[in-house]
């Protein structure tokens, strides 16, 4: 583990003092005001591409206004089902469905705008006043760290603010009977991974506009990135937050890091994140810089292609928080059956799937466990304990003599705005598809209380 001498203690408490003013609850809100403060330090971006070539049809008759800023990224864990059927072929129905409501898994998550600045001439300087705050880092005063990006956008609202898409993708619920949805609330619930208002629908912003973002340094791990990092004190590359295997500790303070992206398939750097190893980057593609030795060379896209990046997860609205699934009753009303959905067994765990796959591909990956004290036997036990066979079709469900075998249906949000997944069980608890501690919330299992709409097989006692 790397390790820098920590912040002496008048340091630590200037970031105290920079922490409290900053007030992170509204930091976001503030940005489009004037600042006066001698920056901290000052990122140089260079924008390359031609704007008219990738502007959104929906805009051509606005003036753009296009602004860079530094976005922090969030420490976030996917749903399992988003891991492993976004890229293990196990399934192709399920597949499909992640494809179209999952976010990439190795994705960058924002969370929010820490500094913002004009475009001017395919420019842009963007000054850092503050200090990201303690919840905008992973770690603790030993050693923490924040990731980010610096994104492109089109200030179509005029504040002078990146607004994220807030608006979360929806799906219909039964009433229960102790009274509402998951948190309280009846009828429909927000259930995707991500605040969202779909693109053209409509904003944030003063104007109702949604502003769009044409270029990022940092869109997945998958792919290669620049990112801009802030260490304090010492480095922990078990904490596994936008990990880089392979390259070298940030350095203390600002710095710009960039590299080539996860090498390997998709399906492998799953395989290796779910044992808890860390896939190494593409050979000779680390690199690291000063601020003031280095710029951020972005070149303009579509909008489409940062869908994701416009989008923060979890949050209010009765959305799971980042990365849980959150189970719905169903109710009279059926959720969109024309998009992607699967019907999959209740207790299809991480460790049934994983050993799915490696039945499939014919082998164990290599160095498992290696990292960070994972132990893949006692994964790999898990799939028995687990109580069923592996993937789709093969799970016994709550396992166990006499236990109820029941499907999930899991349902994709649709194919514009945020992503989204929806997640039916007919007797389940909001955070437990199985209510391992039999406080059941809901339980349409009789056959006079299944919705005539439900497309998955009908539950049944497993003998004993």
């Amino acid at each position: 583990m790397d390790t820098v001498t920590k912040l002496p203690g008048s340091a630590l408490f200037l970031l105290w003092i920079l922490a409290a003013i900053s007030l992170s609850g509204c930091q976001d809100q503030v940005l489009g005001m004037t600042d006066n403060s001698t920056p901290l330090a000052t990122i140089q971006v260079q924008i390359s591409g031609d704007f008219a070539l990738v502007r959104a049809p929906d805009t051509l008759q606005e003036t753009p206004h296009l602004r860079a800023a530094l976005v922090w990224g969030q420490q976030y864990v996917s749903s399992t089902f988003c891991y492993l059927y976004n890229a293990l072929p196990l399934d192709p129905s399920a597949a499909a469905v992640a494809d179209q409501g999952c976010r990439d898994p190795f994705g960058f998550v924002p969370l929010i705008v820490a500094a913002d600045a004009p475009v001017i001439d395919g420019k842009a300087s963007i000054p850092l006043v503050y200090l990201p705050l303690a919840t905008q880092m992973v770690g603790d005063l030993t050693g923490r760290i924040a990731h980010g990006a610096v994104v492109i956008y089109d200030d179509r609202n005029g504040d002078e603010v990146l607004n994220f898409r807030r608006d979360r993708q929806s799906f219909p619920e039964g009433v229960r009977k102790n009274g509402g949805g998951p948190n309280g609330g009846g009828g429909t619930v927000g259930m995707a991974n991500s605040a969202s208002a779909t693109a053209g629908s409509g904003g944030n912003g003063p104007g109702g506009l949604q502003d769009y973002i044409y270029g990022s340094s940092f869109v997945s791990m998958l792919k290669p990135d620049q990112r801009i990092t802030f260490r304090e004190a010492g480095f922990d590359v078990c904490a596994a937050f936008y990990p880089r295997a392979g390259c070298p500790a940030a350095p203390a303070g600002f710095s710009i890091g960039k590299a080539g992206g996860f090498s390997g398939s998709v399906a492998d750097i799953t395989i290796d994140f779910l044992t808890g190893n860390l896939p190494a980057e593409a050979a000779g593609t680390c690199q690291s810089a000063s601020l003031s030795d280095g710029s951020i060379d972005i070149a303009l896209q579509p909008t489409e292609t940062f869908r994701d990046v416009m989008c923060q997860a979890g949050g209010s609205g009765g959305s799971a928080s980042a990365g849980s699934t959150n189970y719905l009753q169903p109710g009279t009303t059926s959720p969109d059956l024309t998009r992607p959905y699967v019907c999959l067994p209740v207790g299809t765990s991480v460790a049934m799937a994983f050993a799915g796959y490696i039945l499939q591909s014919g082998g164990l990956p290599k160095n498992v466990g290696q990292q960070c004290g994972i132990d893949l036997a006692t994964a790999a036990s898990l799939s028995t304990a687990a109580g069923g066979g592996a993937g789709p079709g093969g799970g016994s469900g709550a396992g166990g003599k006499g236990a109820l075998k029941q499907w999930e249906l899991v349902v994709s949000g649709s194919s514009e705005g945020c992503r989204g997944v929806g997640h039916y069980v007919l007797r389940g608890c909001a955070n437990d598809a199985s209510c391992a501690d039999n406080k059941v919330q809901w339980d349409v299992t009789a056959a006079e209380s299944i919705p005539s709409w439900w497309p998955c097989p009908k539950p049944e006692v497993q003998s004993p």
